[in-house]
This record gives structure tokens, C-alpha cells and sequence, in this order.
């Protein structure tokens, strides 16, 4: 299995930095990280478990995933290239331990299948382009008074 991850410290409540991750019609206007829009195909915008949402990356690369879990502190979704690779990316949005009132916001994701073993098989470590993700989050969510 290959793994990255990164984690920040929000200045926000749990509840309004996930407000802020679900709402995917503006998601475009802030994320600079790997994903740069992410859309619902669900009707109604939904995003149960089961329910599918289209990733952009750019460069007119997209991907379809399916959600895996949608609570409180946690939302995931899950995609493949049948065969080839399994993804499972989770956005986990946890009650500071540093900061009273503030977020522990963890972004990770973990692969599997034959094209993580061109990577060597095993990779635990930090990603780039989620610290990017991290950080256009925190500064969406800081920028919004929570309600």
C-alpha cells in the first residue's frame, strides 16, 4: 500500500471547516491543491454514501469516485482504474488538541492495486500537493465568520 497524508491546525470549529470542504459549488474558487472542482452527481447535490462525485484536476483530467463515508468528522471517497489502482481519500475534521475550538484537519489517502507497486510498493509520507489543499482550506475557512 501507498499512503500520503498531511495535516493542519484550522482556526475554526470542526462543523464549519467541513461546511466549508462540502460546499462543492465553490470549491473552485479556493482549492489549489491536486483537485480543483468537485461536483455532485447525485440529484438535489446530494452526498450520501453511494453517491458519486466527479473530480477535476485540470487539464480536462477527470475522475469519478463514490462516497464512502460522509459523518461528522469524517468524509471519504473512493475511485479506481479497474485492474490497475484503488484509492480510498479521506478528510478527517477533528476537535483540536492544541487549539480550544479550533480544527485538526487531516487529508490522506491510501493506494492500492498494480500501479502503487511501481512506486516500490510501500510509501508512508507527506504529499505536496495536499499541504497546498491544507492550506487554500484554511485560509477559505478563516476568511468565512462562522455562523
Amino acid at each position: 500500500m501507498v499512503s500520503a497524508s498531511a495535516t493542519i491546525e484550522i482556526a475554526r470549529s470542526p462543523a464549519h471547516v467541513r461546511r466549508v470542504f462540502l460546499d462543492f459549488e465553490r470549491f473552485h474558487e479556493w482549492c489549489q491543491g491536486p483537485v480543483k472542482a468537485v461536483q455532485t452527481l447525485a440529484p438535489g447535490g446530494r452526498t450520501d454514501v453511494g453517491d458519486k462525485v466527479k473530480l477535476s484536476f485540470g487539464g480536462g483530467i477527470s475522475a469519478t469516485a463514490e462516497i464512502s463515508e460522509n459523518s461528522s468528522t469524517q468524509f471519504k471517497w473512493r475511485g479506481s482504474l479497474p485492474g490497475l489502482l484503488k484509492a480510498e481519500h479521506t478528510f478527517r475534521f477533528e476537535e483540536s488538541k492544541v487549539t480550544p475550538g479550533a480544527t485538526t484537519f487531516v487529508n490522506s489517502e491510501a493506494f492500492t492495486g498494480f500501479l502503487s507497486l511501481l512506486s516500490g510498493g510501500s510509501h508512508d509520507g507527506s504529499s505536496p500537493g495536499f499541504e497546498k489543499f491544507n492550506q487554500s482550506l484554511k485560509q477559505r475557512a478563516e476568511s468565512i465568520e462562522e455562523s
